[in-house]
């Protein structure tokens, strides 16, 4: 990512996934569920919980989106009345496109146009939002871009009426561990190609110091005066000498 970005700092990751919810909506039973399949599989789950008493939540919230390789997303029908909510989804959004964080939505007892498209209760909760006068209103259509945006993504659709749940959190947590299965698969890439790259390089030291030559006088002289001398070989790439630190230019 290009430093220009202002989330470069937050690119180290300490999170597998970030799970942003509605927690009167889900907390007892899907979320608890879901979050016990992932850390069943070794996946490092944070929730809200995780927050250590004193921080402030919104703060801390964001700083674990942004720490986070993997943020899932539950919509319910509840989801869009949290402004909390809706900022956590805005900021998701935001890492998805400067630090290329994987995002999966999952449509949970709610039809996804409603979502899209700010239908039905999310409808409803948008009237209330913009009855309070709180909120500006480009702060109202960053909520609206939001929700668009993650709902245009290839996500799940769960109906409770016709699906079984703990199968269908099984083919969430498998997606999701195939894809830190594909990151750690590209690390372990480029580490292989760096330590190929280290170890064809030839690197020769010897101390100037003490070492004498010759010189066309006749006289013996101090090598590189004195100091230590580096020869790095870089394959095809010849040598090279550092320059002395005492050296007039």
């Amino acid at each position: 990512m290009a430093a220009s970005s202002p989330y470069y700092l937050e690119s180290c990751k300490k999170y597998d996934v970030f799970i942003s919810f509605r927690g009167s909506d889900v907390r007892p039973g899907f979320l608890s569920h879901m979050k016990n399949e992932l850390v069943r599989n070794d996946v490092d789950v944070f929730v809200d919980e995780r927050i250590e008493r004193g921080q402030e939540i919104s703060t801390a919230l964001k700083v674990a989106i942004g720490a986070s390789e993997i943020s899932l997303v539950i919509f319910s029908q509840g989801y869009a009345c949290s402004t909390w909510c809706l900022e956590e989804l805005v900021k998701i959004m935001e890492c998805k496109e400067f630090q290329r964080q994987t995002v999966i939505p999952i449509f949970y007892n709610i039809d996804l146009s409603h979502v899209r498209k700010q239908l039905g209760t999310y409808s409803d909760a948008f009237a209330k939002h913009e009855e309070s006068f709180l909120y500006t209103s480009e702060k109202l259509q960053s909520w609206r871009s939001a929700l668009t945006k993650t709902a245009n993504l290839s996500g799940y659709e769960y109906l409770s009426d016709n699906q079984d749940e703990s199968e269908f959190i099984g083919k969430i947590v498998s997606c999701i561990g195939k894809k830190l299965s594909g990151d750690s698969k590209l690390l372990d890439g480029i580490y292989k190609k760096l330590t190929k790259f280290v170890s064809s390089m030839k690197i020769e030291t010897q101390m100037g110091l003490g070492s004498r030559e010759k010189g066309k006088d006749g006289n013996s002289k101090e090598g590189q005066n004195g100091s230590w001398v580096t020869k790095v070989k870089f394959g095809s790439f010849g040598n090279w000498t550092p320059r002395p630190k005492n050296a007039p230019f």
